[in-house]
């Protein structure tokens, strides 16, 4: 193992890096100058994530590990390696809480967390499901927004996600996760103008896929529930947070 690329600052996307690196002693870390503080030292996002995730984090997330930054290779927007004979070029918003990589010679893009998650658990059934992934300490609604433009602009071959899955469907994709998006904005809006609280907003958000996914004959017991819940409960809360500060 030559390379860990890191996508984002969420620690379920870099937490594991520090233990990783002991079963791979010759690897470099891949990521921006801007990672370098949290893969240092990772107590504030430890913080941050325990919050939301409260008792489940200990079973999720740890343990946790410093990553030395003499094993961090830092690269900048734009920047080219090339990787197991591919040239990966690796493009980093301005925000710099997100790093996409991108492979140039196939026209595919890998997203991290910046966009959502794909529930290819539903390809049997011939339903392609995209849902933004709003990651707790990162949201931020035009930063979302100018990452949809940005990969649009693109016009991609391929998408790969966060926690798998990957889609030659570019267009479906970004205009399911802009058609989710806007609507739990909506929610979440309509939610805080009726004193609502988080157990509202959660159950909103799962009514309506649910509705959808009824529609596609997809069943109250489908194992895909499991995660979807646990991600749109994590939106829930994510949205509610950055609508009230």
């Amino acid at each position: 193992m030559k390379y860990i690329i890191i996508s984002d600052l969420e620690l379920d996307s870099m937490g594991g890096v520090g233990v990783l690196l002991r079963s791979c002693p010759n690897a470099k870390v891949i990521a921006p100058a801007s990672f370098t503080d949290t893969l240092t030292e990772p107590k504030q996002l430890i913080s941050a994530t325990r919050a939301v995730y409260g008792d489940y984090f200990s079973d999720n997330f740890e343990p946790v590990r410093p990553v030395e930054k003499e094993v961090i290779k830092e690269v900048v927007n734009g920047e080219v390696i090339d990787i197991g004979g591919r040239s990966l070029q690796f493009l980093i918003p301005k925000t710099k809480t997100f790093m996409f990589t991108y492979d140039k010679a196939r026209n595919h893009l890998y997203t991290g967390h910046a966009l959502g998650v794909y529930y290819d658990q539903l390809q049997d059934e011939n339903i392609d499901l995209f849902l933004p992934s709003i990651p707790s300490s990162l949201f931020d609604l035009a930063i979302y927004r100018n990452h949809l433009k940005l990969i649009k602009d693109l016009q991609l071959d391929a998408l790969y996600f966060n926690h798998f899955g990957k889609t030659e469907k570019v267009d479906l994709a970004l205009n399911q996760l802009n058609h989710w998006f806007e609507l739990f904005v909506l929610m979440t809006e309509e939610t805080i103008e009726n004193k609502g609280n988080y157990n509202d907003l959660s159950s909103k958000f799962l009514t309506v896929i649910h509705d959808y996914l009824t529609e596609q004959n997809i069943t109250d017991n489908h194992p895909i529930y499991q995660y979807i819940i646990l991600d749109l409960n994590t939106a829930a809360l994510t949205m509610l947070e950055f609508f009230r500060k």
